[in-house]
């Protein structure tokens, strides 16, 4: 997706170089520049050209930048045509930045030479994370009414209320966090980040847009804001408050308060997949069922209430494919077979689970439902939605590419990637 980017960004440059000339003519120079010959139309040009240079390097990933500043000084030029060229170095980084040198240069009718250096620090763009760094994601919204999960939570927007969160939030749009909410983590949102009635957050909390909190919340953190943050009576925030907008009661906040400044905002993010479920299957219902090869297809698969599930790992990992829905009904039970017996998983809390729910990927078309008092292991990855009850217990991971949600009280998620991501 970077290099994607980069290619359009190059296209843009080469067509809005010389309007841009005009505007880079009247500015000052940047503390952080020199610049070789007369401020001229050139000049203005050149200077217009290496801070287009910057915005390109930007995009680059850690392996682009550590190939850049392979090339040594020489570094890498990209001809633009008639509106001139950039060139970019770098050199080995310090403390994650890799200092960059942008040089634009220009040559008016070929007799009058325009060169312009911009030195900046760089930091890598940030890559999409693999699916397996998170017990919940969805690309759409995600609602979680849960007591316990443990692991990492992203989607687009995200509301969880009532039960404890071991892990971080990202979200690309908003987070909503309600009524005895608590996040053992960091929070970070492109949107706004709100705060209800008892809520608890013992990170930091970082929003493109604003931070809002309303009545008995604690920030064990600080609160970064690219523009307001607004603190009620009975709020406290354990760390600094940065922002570039207004802030109402400062008074909470127990580190520093820095305003004017633009924080950094760079939300972890993930590549979700395309789904590709086999085809040509049929479709069952089961009580029970045992998944005893490697891979099993379904056009649609339903297990009964009741129902027992019994996953043999004796012959390698187990993966399913559904091109329909996935329905499951309450009270299933789950066993798992493998070179030491038979084991049936009740104690969500068993961490000897861990391992054979790493074996277990459920590859869904549709969508899933999993109904109430229903214990699960393994890694549900479904194009549709995906609904589980009340006292849902799991080791495993429920990711969607349309939505999650997890509701009633009882429901406990323990993160264990599968290795169908993490290529074990």
């Amino acid at each position: 997706m970077e290099r994607e980017r980069g290619s359009t960004l190059l296209y843009v440059i080469a067509s809005l170089v010389v309007l841009g000339a005009v505007g880079a003519g009247m500015s000052h120079l940047s503390p952080a520049a020199s610049r070789t010959g007369a401020m001229c139309a050139p000049g203005a040009q050149a200077r217009y050209l290496a801070l287009s240079g910057l915005n390109l390097v930007s995009l680059m990933s850690a392996a682009e930048l550590d190939a850049l500043a392979a090339l040594g000084d020489a570094g890498q030029t990209y001809d633009l045509g008639d509106a001139g060229s950039f060139t970019l170095s770098a050199d080995s980084p310090t403390g994650g930045q890799y200092p960059v040198k942008s040089t634009g240069n220009t040559d008016v009718d070929g007799s009058r030479e325009g060169h312009f250096t911009v030195i900046a620090l760089i930091s890598p763009a940030s890559s999409p994370s693999t699916m397996g760094n998170f017990a919940i994601a969805s690309k759409e919204n995600l609602s979680v009414v849960a007591d316990y999960i443990e692991g990492n939570v992203i989607g687009d927007d995200v509301e969880m209320a009532v039960g404890r969160l071991d892990g971080n939030i990202s979200a690309s749009g908003t987070v909503n966090l309600y009524f005895l909410a608590q996040v053992n983590g960091n929070i970070c949102a492109q949107g706004d980040v709100n705060f209800y009635l008892l809520t608890e957050v013992n990170g930091d909390v970082r929003s493109g847009r604003n931070i809002n909190a309303y009545a008995l919340v604690h920030v064990g953190g600080g609160v970064y804001a690219v523009n307001d943050i607004t603190l009620t009576p009975l709020c406290v925030v354990d760390g600094d408050a940065v922002f570039n907008g207004t802030i109402i009661n400062p008074s909470a906040v127990r580190g520093e308060v820095i305003s004017g400044e633009t924080p950094v905002i760079d939300c972890e993010t993930a590549d979700y997949p395309e789904i590709n479920p086999q085809t040509g299957c049929s479709s069952q219902t089961y009580t029970t069922h045992t998944f005893s090869g490697t891979s099993e297809c379904f056009e649609n698969l339903t297990i009964r209430n009741y129902g027992t599930l019994t996953f043999d790992l004796t012959h390698g990992d187990i993966e399913v494919s559904v091109a329909g829905n996935l329905q499951i009904g309450h009270d299933l039970t789950v066993r798992v077979i493998d070179a030491s017996g038979t084991h049936t998983f009740w104690n969500v809390y068993d961490d000897s689970f861990k391992e054979m729910a790493a074996g277990i990927y459920f590859e869904v078309g549709g969508g899933v439902s999993v109904g109430r008092d229903s214990h699960w292991l393994g890694t549900i990855y479904a194009e549709g939605d995906v609904d589980v009850g009340r006292n849902f217990r799991a080791i495993g991971a429920l990711m969607s590419r349309s939505g999650v949600v997890v509701h009633g009280t009882g429901a406990i998620i323990r993160h264990q990637p599968a290795n169908h991501f993490t290529g074990d």
